[in-house]
């Protein structure tokens, strides 16, 4: 599914967008926030990754900027709010457009990736964490619940017992321990986050048909949700879907002929 730009971009300007090779790499930078992930913040990075779907991005990395991921919910956006005036701001629709984005999305996390900046890092495909980081779901210590995915992420990420602790005791763990749980793909030196992360992008992106990697994303992410056997249909429909594609036929070639596929550099039909 590709994600619809909105045509205001006024709020483009708390994240900073910079490519590096084939990978975009997305930053949220709202210094007074410590990068808070306000309704603003949501729909900049909504309005980054919707550019990269557009024009063909094949991979993003997402990080946070003056050593910060993401601090949470913007705490002033809550005060004073009601059940239907939260409502109606609609962050469950930028949520959601975030997941869906079609292509790889590593996230580069580093500093504190509390509440909301938790549950934006287990969106992504891929983590990878500096080695002091600390990662919380801190909700229920001021009278809340995980509202954007950490309740239903961390348990099928880690496993209920290991979860149970961050989402109902708002106890806080490091990058290794998240690591430990199968969290984290990669803990490096703080300094090399953001490269590491580039790193492991290409690394998924090497030698693989991206046609191919988009399907593949979709029926990861259907995992999470589906019935077993309804996965498995969704899975025999995408391998049926790909039969005498270009990127198949160029695949068996360079199996037969031993040599590296050449598969295009951007998604094909990106709009």
């Amino acid at each position: 599914m590709t994600i619809e730009v909105p045509p205001s971009r006024a709020s483009v300007d708390l994240v900073t967008v910079r490519d590096q090779g084939r990978i975009r790499l997305v930053t949220l930078d709202d210094a007074a926030s410590r990068n808070a992930l306000s309704r603003g913040m949501l729909q900049s990075v909504v309005d980054a990754l919707g550019t990269a779907a557009r024009e063909g991005v094949p991979a993003v990395v997402l990080s946070g900027a003056r050593g910060t991921f993401a601090s949470g919910a913007d705490l002033r956006e809550l005060d004073g709010a009601t059940p239907g005036s939260y409502l109606a701001q609609r962050r469950a629709e930028l949520w959601d457009q975030i997941a869906e984005f079609p292509n790889l999305i590593v996230a580069a996390v580093q500093g504190y990736a509390l509440g909301g900046g938790c549950e934006l890092a287990l969106t992504c495909d891929a983590i990878v964490a500096g080695d002091r980081t600390i990662f919380g779901q801190p909700e229920v210590r001021i009278g809340l619940v995980p509202g954007a995915g950490g309740s239903q992420r961390w348990p099928r990420a880690a496993g209920r017992f290991h979860a149970a602790p961050l989402v109902l005791g708002g106890v806080r763990i490091d990058a290794r321990e998240a690591h430990r749980m199968g969290v984290i793909d990669r803990v490096v030196p703080e300094r090399r986050v953001v490269a590491a992360a580039v790193d492991l992008a290409n690394e998924l992106l090497d030698g693989v048909s991206l046609n191919a990697q988009r399907k593949a994303k979709q029926l990861l992410r259907l995992s999470e949700q589906a019935a077993l056997s309804d996965g498995l249909a969704s899975e025999r429909q995408a391998f049926a879907s790909l039969i005498d594609t270009p990127d198949l036929h160029e695949g068996i070639a360079a199996v037969l002929e031993k040599r590296p596929a050449h598969f295009p550099t951007t998604k094909s039909g990106a709009s």
